[in-house]
């Protein structure tokens, strides 16, 4: 009976829109089972990442080179290799390519690949979901929650919340779907979101706003949304994404087969998968 209270309701919406960008209606419950089966191994504590994930990506690619405003239009598997097709005309050549732009992109056919991705692979991108994401940073002068909040659970429109240090007077709040067109609609969104957690704290006035960001993911042309979910009836088509078709390798949180999709840990472990699955092919073709 817990479990059909508004508030019980409104929680298991809430947290589940916050880890998958999804909501129960659309979420496939065989899904988030297998997840939370293959997540149990894992331990330890999420953790923000000073001056931004850009830090890890230097550590990871040292001495690899990285090209920027280089997008790719087409990919050509030609059988013993892969032609690589950039918007200013550039082709390169590799034996192997991984493939790690989001769902959203590939929903979108905004690479051409030649031959055509196999039939099974479309229709996972086509059954794959990947919902509207909306973040906002706050700064206030002075931290006005408890020292030892970490995260906070609210009423809509703006319900998730929480602290990227105790000793920072940062609040960051994360809102996909319907929560995130809503807040887009408003025409204040920082000013809407500093009054709803200044009456859940009960103050009397706004505190100080300091600094504010607001990131509208769907507004980046690289990105489109939050992060992808199954939706009802598309239960294991996250491994029919991960597979290899030819010589291209598909990895990134919509691939991430191991209870970590839709997280930096899940993009992580995919691209680990996808590079061994191209050494171990690469030594096939050596013997």
């Amino acid at each position: 009976m817990l479990f059909r209270s508004g508030l019980a309701r409104h929680l298991a919406d809430v947290r589940l829109s916050h880890s998958a960008a999804t909501t129960p209606a659309h979420q496939s419950i065989y899904a988030m089972r297998s997840d939370l089966r293959m997540s149990e191994h894992l331990s330890g504590d999420d953790h923000h990442i000073l001056h931004g994930y850009s830090q890890i990506v230097y550590h990871l690619a040292d001495e690899v080179p990285i090209w920027c405003d280089a997008a790719v239009t087409a990919i050509h598997d030609e059988g013993t290799h892969c032609r690589v097709v950039l918007a200013d005309g550039r082709q390169l050549l590799a034996s192997h390519v991984i493939v790690t732009v989001p769902l959203t992109i590939l929903k979108a056919q905004r690479i051409q690949f030649e031959p055509p991705l196999s039939a099974a692979k479309q229709t996972a991108i086509a059954a794959l979901a990947m919902h509207d994401g909306l973040k906002v940073v706050l700064q206030f002068e002075a931290p006005f929650w408890p020292s030892d909040m970490s995260f906070l659970t609210l009423a809509d429109p703006a319900p998730v919340w929480w602290t990227p240090h105790a000793d920072l007077p940062f609040l960051m709040g994360l809102f996909t779907g319907d929560r995130a067109r809503t807040l887009r609609s408003m025409p204040d969104i920082v000013a809407t979101c500093v009054a709803h957690v200044a009456h859940a704290f009960g103050l009397p006035s706004a505190p100080t706003l300091v600094w504010s960001h607001v990131e509208d993911w769907n507004a980046n042309p690289w990105v489109g949304g939050a992060y992808s979910s199954v939706p009802v009836g598309a239960y294991g088509q996250r491994e029919v994404l991960a597979s290899p078709d030819g010589r291209l390798h598909f990895a990134g949180e919509a691939t991430a087969i191991d209870g970590q999709s839709a997280s930096v840990h899940g993009a992580l472990s995919s691209g680990w998968r996808a590079a061994q699955a191209i050494m171990e092919a690469r030594t096939d073709e050596l013997q």
